[in-house]
């Protein structure tokens, strides 16, 4: 309908309507507004006239949830009997518009791969998860957007230029005397900018978006209204919620839309589950809460999810309820005020929380985590919530109403009835993403609601699934039918072979004249045979599609091919989808990938990997690995690999690898196929460890990896004290009488040397003690009747003689402890020491080792002089100058002192 014959068949009457005006000029009120559906009429009057006329008083009382008073009647206004008056609204702020979004700090750990800055999601992110491959882009439509506050147009201009999106207008629409300038309060400013953006995105063609906008104090039924009796607008998103409970006079506003072809999607809220109730805690219809209009039947309300993606700017991948598991989650649940509609009837009661009598939210869902926002003039940053679900939607059904243009067919308009039908059907795993992961409970519902198959009160029916839903939805022209109308997939490895013939679409006329059609593909990699002709009353053609030579140059993943079948007699074009996955024809045996351990110098277990490339495809492939890595070889490192080929390739770990610190590295080896553009990839972890002991520093806080023998009384592993040297533990022992024993095998290299250290203290003094270090059955040291000893350094430089070597220590004291920490064992392998001009030497040394650098005028002579003190490394490339080069010759050397 049009809004004249909305008003002329539905609206009230003139006569009602001038005797509602007339009775608010009795009062004392202006008028200020009038509205042509006579739906509403707004009015201005002092506070004494307000409460006389219907006989309350406006008082103030402290919010329950902000810092600050509210004003309401203390009673439900009267008005006289036969005054046709459904509703009065704007006697409270309680609960005002809020929008449904909060700002994030990061990209949540459950959801990402979009292309924007930190894995966010924005411009052709949406479309790529949600109409991949779809050519329509809403072109010929308009989409409104409900509003109470402003934007910045170069905001929009930035986000539209950087995302690559057209510079669609932007026109406003403002009421209620609001200017339009931006308040920034409750990140409402960045509101208004996602929905332009995020509807702009999901529907790039559009004519115009028209933001209706009465600033942060306006009545929402204004606006509401504003859009019905404009009629501009196909397709509106509400982003918003505000409070005051189900109202009346907006279910016959959204009735109007619904009337007159247009779609309204709202978000459902944050809040998570509501909990059943009118007035509970997070009760939808709580007129306390800012939760209206999310359940009201004649809106489709849109839950939120956590997408996942193949990667940025990729197609769908995942999608799981949103939840922050903080209070702030998609919400949805029971209407407490509207009975099951029609369409819902087919829902099963009870399962996944579902009411066989009231109304279930939400419907639909989209990504309502990690979007990128431009606004505040200049500000960037992600935001959560429902309210960027909504805008995605009416971005969709734009597409679906340039569709239906292109069918000669009005707009879809109200799409609940069409939107439950297709998913009560058999195509549903077909048209929607159905989210059957995750849960909106709060502290607040901690046991409702949980995502099930089919429809929850979580995400409804799921996110849409491309142009799968659009073609469900809006059925094509009677006279030609093309069937299958769902997207035809076929799986092949890139660069071939292919089927042949990919799809086959059957045309028949059921009409009664004769049609003419014919068929282009978008894409350069499809062929259709037969391409057009003419087709009788009751006749069928069949249409092959065949892939092109150029199919073989389509990288790894997923492309679409659109065919698009133009009937000559009316213009009407239907477009069917054709969807390639394409596999990678190289793999690699095994995954590629290791934890590597090593030392200082090495060694380093395993020493390597194996790997076995292989072809699974008949066509010759070209392949190159990408290494970064300063301490990863790959051999061969590039190469060509015929079909059903197999190639050796080898992993081994660089020299460089050896002058690592103490620490972890992560890199990764990346084998590029030059013609599919596919990639395999494995992540190798290499483990530089300061010693070769376990545990040397018992930090453990306990034994862990030491043999204990001998007396084992009175000793035991202390958390703090004057018994640790470094870190949280260290040793106290005691044994009294004989000897208690530590000891470790080490995996050694025959002929490698070690240094091992310790720290040991005696607090106290006291007789018959002794402390006692072996290397594989040698005695190092072996002290007894020591007096009290402050924290002492051993160090020992020794030699493996066989692959596992013992150190044991051994304690006793009689009358006081020995305290003994931070050991450790060190391999010392030979170094290349690097002379450069003046004297200035440089050399690797593994962290820990005191080194002296020594210096001779003659080499025949056995004396060596020290120049300076003895350098303990800390870092593994060592530098040092000779402050004194003057000799004319002068010869160095680098030398581990005796300990």
């Amino acid at each position: 309908l049009t809004p004249a014959a909305f008003t002329a068949r539905f609206a009230p009457t003139a006569a009602d309507y001038e005797q509602v005006a007339r009775y608010a000029a009795a009062q004392g009120w202006q008028v200020t507004g009038r509205h042509a559906n006579r739906l509403l009429l707004d009015v201005r009057a002092r506070v004494g006239d307000l409460e006389r006329a219907l006989h309350v008083q406006l008082r103030t009382y402290p919010h329950p949830r902000e810092p600050r008073n509210f004003y309401a009647p203390d009673a439900e206004p009267q008005v006289p009997a036969g005054l046709p008056l459904l509703d009065i609204s704007g006697l409270s702020d309680l609960a005002p518009p809020r929008p449904h979004l909060t700002a994030t700090a990061r990209v949540h750990p459950q959801s990402g791969s979009g292309s924007g800055a930190g894995g966010t999601f924005w411009g052709a992110d949406f479309r790529a998860a949600y109409l991949p491959g779809v050519a329509l882009a809403g072109s010929g439509q308009t989409v409104g957007l409900v509003q109470f506050d402003g934007f910045y147009g170069a905001d929009v201009a930035a986000y539209f230029a950087a995302a690559g999106l057209p510079p669609v207008p932007v026109q406003s629409v403002l009421l209620n005397g609001y200017d339009g300038t931006p308040t920034g309060a409750n990140d409402a400013n960045a509101e208004v900018s996602m929905d332009i953006e995020l509807t702009v995105a999901m529907a790039p063609g559009l004519d115009r978006v028209i933001v209706y906008s009465g600033g942060p104090s306006a009545q929402p039924n204004d606006i509401l209204n504003c859009i019905a009796t404009n009629n501009a607008v196909r397709q509106v998103s509400c982003s918003w919620g505000w409070g005051g409970g189900p109202s009346a006079a907006t279910t016959q506003i959204l009735q109007q839309m619904a009337a007159q072809g247009q779609s309204f999607f709202c978000a459902a809220g944050d809040s998570g589950a509501f909990t059943p109730g009118l007035n509970s805690a997070n009760g939808v219809d709580n007129p306390a809460l800012n939760n209206a209009p999310a359940d009201n039947p004649y809106l489709t309300a849109v839950g939120g999810t956590q997408l996942s993606t193949s990667g940025a700017g990729g197609t769908w991948l995942a999608e799981t309820v949103w939840n922050r598991n903080n209070g702030q989650a998609g919400s949805g649940g029971i209407s407490s005020y509207f009975s099951r509609p029609v369409w819902q009837q087919g829902l099963v009661p009870g399962q996944n929380g579902v009411s066989g009598t009231a109304r279930n939210l939400p419907d639909v869902a989209a990504v309502a985590d990690n979007v990128l926002v431009y606004y505040g003039q200049g500000v960037q940053r992600a935001f959560a919530g429902t309210s960027c679900a909504a805008p995605l939607w009416a971005g969709l059904a734009a597409v679906l109403n340039q569709q239906a243009a292109g069918y000669g067919q009005p707009p879809v308009g109200w799409l609940n009835p069409a939107l439950y039908a297709v998913a009560g059907s058999s195509n549903y795993p077909a048209a929607f993403h159905d989210i059957s992961t995750g849960n909106n409970t709060t502290a607040l519902s901690p046991t409702n609601y949980f995502a099930g198959p089919g429809f929850d009160l979580c995400t409804g029916w799921g996110s849409p699934h491309g142009l799968n839903l659009l073609n469900l939805l809006l059925p094509p022209p009677a006279d030609l039918q093309i069937s299958p109308v769902l997207t035809q997939t076929n799986v092949a490895l890139a660069g071939g072979p292919w089927p042949d013939p990919a799809a086959v679409f059957t045309l028949t006329n059921a009409g009664t004249n004769t049609l003419a059609w014919q068929v282009a593909a978008s894409q350069t990699w499809l062929t259709c045979q037969p391409a057009g002709g003419q087709l009788p009353p009751g006749a069928r053609v069949a249409v092959a599609v065949h892939l092109s030579a150029a199919a073989a140059f389509l990288p790894v993943g997923t492309q679409y091919g659109l065919l698009q079948f133009s009937q000559g007699t009316n213009g009407a074009v239907q477009t069917r989808q054709l969807q390639l996955q394409l596999t990678e024809p190289l793999t690699v045996s095994p995954t590629p990938g290791l934890a590597v351990n090593g030392y200082f110098n090495g060694p380093f277990m395993p020493t390597g990997q194996s790997l076995q490339l292989s072809n699974q495809g008949p066509v010759t492939q070209t392949w190159s690995v990408i290494n970064t890595s300063r301490w990863l070889n790959i051999t061969p490192a590039a190469g060509t690999l015929a079909g059903h080929g197999q190639q050796a390739l080898v992993v081994t770990w660089s020299t460089s690898a050896g002058h690592l610190a103490d620490g972890q590295y992560i890199d990764t080896l990346s084998l590029t196929n030059s013609q599919t553009r596919g990639a395999i990839t494995g992540s190798y972890t290499l483990q530089i460890s300061a010693s070769w002991l376990f545990n040397g520093g018992f930090e453990t806080g306990d034994f862990s990896g030491w043999t204990r023998g001998g007396n084992l009384d009175f000793t035991t592993v202390n958390n703090g004290g004057s018994y640790v040297w470094a870190g949280a533990y260290g040793v106290r022992a005691g044994p009294v009488g004989s000897l208690g024993t530590l000891t470790q095998s080490i995996a050694t290299v025959p002929g490698r040397p070690y240094w091992v250290s310790l720290w040991f203290t005696r607090p106290r003094a006291g007789t018959a003690n002794e402390l006692q270090v072996s290397w594989n059955g040698s005695v190092l040291w072996d002290r007894t009747n020591q007096p009290a000893v402050a924290w002492t350094n051993l160090q020992f430089l020794v030699a493996a003689t066989t692959t596992n070597t013992l150190l044991q220590l051994g304690f006793r004291g009689d009358t006081q402890y020995t305290g003994v920490d931070e050991i450790r064992v060190i391999p010392v392998a030979p170094f290349a020491l690097a002379v450069g001009a003046a004297g200035h030497l440089g050399w690797y040394a593994p962290a820990g080792l005191p080194y002296q650098v020594q210096a001779t005028t003659n080499l025949a002579t056995t004396v060596w002089q020290n120049l300076g003190p003895s350098l303990l490394t800390n870092d593994p490339a060592m530098e040092w100058s000779d402050p004194v080069p003057g000799d004319p010759v002068k010869f160095y050397r680098v030398v581990l002192p005796a300990p």
